[in-house]
This record gives C-alpha cells, sequence and structure tokens, in this order.
C-alpha cells in the first residue's frame, strides 16, 4: 500500500473516530456531524475511485484483445 493510500486512510478512519467522540463532548453536535460527514464522503470518494480505476483497466484490456 502507497503512502498516499495509508495517510487517505488515517485521515478518514481519523474523522470518523473524531465524529464519534464530539457527539459525546456538550455543545461539539455540529463538529461530530460535519467530522462524520466529511469521514463517509472519504470512504465513499475512495470506494467510486477504486471501482473508476476497475473500469478503465477493464476497458483497456478489452481493446487489446
Amino acid at each position: 500500500m502507497s503512502i498516499f493510500n495509508t495517510v487517505y486512510a488515517f485521515v478518514a478512519v481519523s474523522f470518523l473516530i473524531l465524529g464519534m467522540i464530539f457527539f459525546f463532548i456538550d455543545y461539539m453536535l455540529w463538529y461530530s456531524v460535519g467530522f462524520l460527514v466529511l469521514g463517509i464522503f472519504l470512504m465513499m470518494i475512495k470506494g467510486i475511485w477504486g471501482v473508476s480505476v476497475w473500469a478503465d483497466n477493464a476497458t483497456r484490456k478489452m481493446g487489446e484483445d
């Protein structure tokens, strides 16, 4: 796994953990919602990126045949 993937995963998981922690602290609900949404979006973007790379590789392989 490249250093980019490692840092990306660390940031996404950190956002989710901070969102869960801030949920239980008074007057931090909006921060909690923001961190949770950002963490989920980062994970969704990474998943979508993986699917797009797979589709690109599959179509390139079909073009070679």
